[in-house]
């Protein structure tokens, strides 16, 4: 076997993929308490979750459930479910989960319920497997339950205040400034190899031509050669221009005042040679505090919810004690600040 072959054999994701075919195949034949015989029950009128998943009596939709008591049982409570409703659909709040569950109908209800005890089945499969021992998908998860749960516990939804947005307006105002944008058509002549010395002749010849007949924007296409981006720039900015032109050109760009009546060149840019209809431009401005008051405000609510679940996740960090192994510790100090 080659050390290729072993390193694949080897990978994780292989593993992982193993397994997740293994828990397919295993759902198909033993039909995990009877998911698929619900399903098609609700297609054939069925009484829903109770046709398929009721075991014994014993978990009735509205009887008694107590969780743990069967590890063959899937107990479906009204709170695990809301919370699996809020994590599937990344709810804000527990209290719109359960609007959004009330307020549905009978079959969505059912549908969130067989959703809730498919993965609960599956999990309970896989840990059954050890699948959730040192799997880095698994840590990866359950980190980001954590970070989630710190901060649908965190203190009251944090607000903004209009002083808090002028001021972040005065500090990041550049961020926000509206670059210089023109409107412009141009048409290509290419220098030819060995007639480099007769493409200004040739542009010029072009250009007479384009003005003697007023050339509108729009109808300069059946002038000059094939170039390979476009032919009418509408609103573009000078970064976007530059890399379709080059430097050169986008600095005589700006020199040029507008004239939709006046075809003018030849220009060079990176290609050759161009005839340029300036038909409008606008210099770069600063954004008004109105313009981006809106897009202020969720920056600024999205920052103080990020530092609220560091907070709260350094708050976890700070209850354990870091003991650092052999390998591991600097020279300096063995430890680890929060």
């Amino acid at each position: 076997m080659n050390a290729s072959l072993t390193r694949i054999l080897r990978s994780p994701l292989l593993h992982f993929a193993l397994a997740g075919a293994l828990l397919f195949a295993l759902a198909s034949a033993l039909d995990l308490g009877g998911l698929g015989a619900w399903r098609r029950s609700l297609f054939a009128g069925g009484s829903g979750p109770s046709a398929g998943l009721r075991a014994d009596g014993a978990g009735a939709e509205g009887g008694a459930c107590t969780p743990d008591a069967d590890p063959a049982t899937i107990c479906v409570e009204r709170d695990a479910l809301l919370a699996f409703i809020q994590s599937q659909t990344r709810m804000a709040r527990v209290e719109e989960a359960s609007s959004a569950f009330e307020g549905a109908t009978e079959a969505v209800r059912r549908d969130w319920i067989e959703r809730f005890v498919r993965e609960e089945a599956l999990v309970r499969e896989a840990r059954a497997l050890g699948l959730d021992r040192d799997d880095e998908l698994v840590r990866r998860r359950l980190v980001q339950q954590m970070e989630f749960l710190a901060e649908e516990t965190g203190a009251s939804a944090p607000t903004v205040t209009d002083a808090e947005i002028e001021a972040a307006y005065r500090a990041r105002a550049r961020e926000f400034r509206h670059p210089a944008i023109f409107r412009f058509a141009h048409v290509f002549t290419r220098e030819f190899e060995g007639y480099e010395d007769k493409a200004p002749a040739r542009a010029k010849a072009i250009l007479d031509e384009m003005n003697r007949k007023k050339v509108p924007f729009e109808e300069g296409y059946p002038y000059g050669d094939r170039f390979p981006y476009d032919r009418t720039y509408v609103d573009r900015t000078l970064d976007e221009i530059r890399s379709h032109f080059g430097d050169a050109f986008a600095k005589t760009l700006t020199k040029l005042e507008p004239n939709p009546g006046s075809w003018t060149g030849p220009h060079r840019s990176e290609h050759g040679l161009h005839l340029l209809l300036l038909v409008d431009k606008q210099p770069a401005r600063d954004s008004s505090l109105e313009e981006v008051r809106d897009a202020l405000r969720e920056e600024l609510l999205r920052e103080k919810r990020d530092r609220a679940v560091e907070q709260a996740v350094a708050a976890i960090v700070a209850k354990y004690r870091v003991s650092l192994g052999g390998g591991v510790a600097s020279r300096e100090a063995a430890r680890v600040a929060p």
